[in-house]
């Protein structure tokens, strides 16, 4: 598939942003604490509302927006630790080991510029307000340039 006479890759594809608005980080080992507050408060495949609440709870956390390159992208939400750190609640429930994977993102916001965010994007779509996701981030003017086109889901 080709768009303004290059190919696209697979992740333009697959979600329509370009390539290279997205940053490749590294993901931590979790600390004990935040391995048992996965462990009792997150559920698998919810990624997006795990990571919400470890940031509505845990003081200094943020909210990470992006993908996991695993067979092929997964759209997935992390967090960031206070002290500068990626860490995974979500898929460490059920995989052994998360820091083989490569992690990318786009978003970084605290749990309240998160929840700002979730608004404006539940009144752009018509809907109730729910964590930022990859089709969802058009809503916010930072992020219209990043979309291959400028059309609302």
């Amino acid at each position: 598939m080709f768009f303004n006479d290059r190919e696209l890759s697979i992740v333009e594809v697959m979600f329509g942003i370009r390539q290279d608005a997205f940053k490749s980080i590294s993901i931590s080992t979790m600390t004990a604490e935040e391995q048992l507050f996965s462990e009792t408060h997150c559920k698998p495949k919810r990624c997006y509302d795990n990571a919400m609440k470890m940031t509505r709870t845990l003081i200094g956390y943020k909210y990470v927006l992006g993908y996991v390159q695993d067979i092929i992208p997964i759209a997935h939400a992390i967090v960031k630790t206070p002290d500068g750190r990626y860490v995974d609640p979500t898929l460490i429930l059920v995989r052994e080991n998360v820091l083989d994977l490569d992690y990318y993102i786009i978003y970084e916001g605290s749990y309240l510029e998160t929840v700002s965010n979730a608004v404006t994007i539940g009144d752009f779509f018509h809907q109730y307000p729910t964590p930022p996701e990859l089709d969802t981030l058009r809503a916010l003017p930072e992020f219209q340039n990043v979309y291959l086109t400028k059309r609302a889901l």
